[in-house]
């Protein structure tokens, strides 16, 4: 199965039709990855949150270092609801960017809802 993503209108050609789509590269299918496609917020250096490959939740995750050469992330918490998930980043990722914050609350109350 293929997986494609929209492209922002700062990485398109203006000559062409909107909207265009690539194909996502193999390791951003992974949640470990550093350009994992899903991302919601970085909050800080060490803290990210993310929407798991199936869309059914909401993952606070950590960098643990690198592997291979690459940044590798691993989950702290999963979450469904936006309170739990912003409960989760305030008690574990420490000092969380003012627009990171802003972008989890601008979450819906539950995870595809």
């Amino acid at each position: 199965m293929k997986v494609f993503q929209q492209l922002h209108a700062s990485e398109r050609a203006e000559t062409l039709p909107l909207p265009i789509y690539r194909e996502l590269n193999a390791s951003e299918h992974k949640e470990s990855a550093d350009n994992y496609w899903r991302l919601i917020a970085r909050l800080n250096v060490r803290w990210r949150v993310i929407e798991c490959r199936d869309g059914i939740q909401w993952i606070l995750q950590h960098t643990d270092g690198k592997k291979h050469g690459r940044m590798r992330w691993t989950g702290r918490s999963y979450c469904r609801t936006r309170d739990g998930l912003i409960r989760a980043c305030r008690d574990n990722a420490g000092e969380i960017d003012a627009i990171a914050m802003m972008a989890l609350e601008s979450l819906p109350d539950w995870i595809g809802g």
